[in-house]
């Protein structure tokens, strides 16, 4: 059991070690008491969407006491010589989506499919979302397939097509991932300007191949809103995602997940 000093949180972001904490007091970047980390270890004990007891130290940073049992999470296997590490993307998950382009880069159906298995695995619903449909001439040839086997799959090219899914699924909606720059009359930030109206607690991330200091301070001052630079990689996408999804307020720029 937790001590009487200790507060209860959630952690919202991972990088090397250090593990931010959202808490009724705040948010708290703690690290993990030494007596946890002991023995051989199998996978992660902490990570993003786990719920821990942390106690605060005078300097404000504080310590993981306690780490609360998790029924499911996303994990990948690391070999290693003394077997598979689990390595915990996101714990405690509602709901996966998974988000990739019909083309430039051409999908990797494979990794969606051991997506697919991975989320099975641990009952966790999914979604399925194609992108850039407009590069391609019929996106169900490629994705038609999770359709006919039962997953959900929604897809818009631009953002006139984004708003017509809005409306049709707004109340499942909870995150926006958009390009800054979309083609025809309808920016992504306009997109999102009129989504945030009609939900204002919608989460958004912003992704562009440009720097983020290109377009000013316009995602500097929403509270719900992050900016992904391009390229990257699944991983950093999902934890991103994940992140966004668990805190109430993150800063602008994505979080870094080691």
């Amino acid at each position: 059991m937790a001590n009487e000093q200790a507060l209860q949180g959630l952690i919202i972001k991972a990088q090397s070690g250090f593990f931010t904490v959202e808490t009724r007091q705040g948010f708290v970047v703690t690290q993990l008491r030494g007596k946890l980390k002991q023995g051989r270890a199998i996978g992660d004990l902490a990570s993003i969407g786990v719920t821990v007891w942390v106690t605060v130290l005078t300097d404000g940073s504080g310590v993981i006491e306690e780490v609360e049992e998790r029924k499911r999470a996303i994990v990948r296997l690391d070999p290693r010589p003394q077997g598979d590490y689990q390595q915990v993307l996101l714990a405690k998950p509602d709901q996966a989506v998974f988000v990739f382009a019909c083309a430039h880069p051409s999908p990797r159906l494979k990794m969606l499919d051991r997506f697919l298995v991975i989320a099975e695995k641990q009952t966790i619903p999914a979604v399925i979302i194609a992108n850039k449909i407009d590069l391609v001439e019929d996106a169900k040839k490629i994705f038609g397939l999770y359709e006919s086997i039962g997953y959900r799959v929604l897809s818009a090219a631009n953002g006139k097509e984004a708003l017509g899914v809005w409306a049709k699924h707004k109340e499942e909606i909870d995150l926006l991932l958009t390009d800054v720059v979309m083609p025809e009359s309808i920016s992504g930030r306009q997109l999102a300007h009129t989504l945030v109206m009609d939900k204002p607690d919608l989460k958004v991330i912003f992704t562009s191949g440009y720097s983020a200091e290109l377009f000013g301070s316009e995602f500097e001052n929403e509270k719900n809103h992050l900016f992904l630079a391009k390229p990257y990689m699944p991983d950093r996408l999902a934890q991103t995602v994940a992140s966004h999804l668990q805190s109430r307020t993150v800063p602008a720029t994505a979080p870094v997940v080691a």
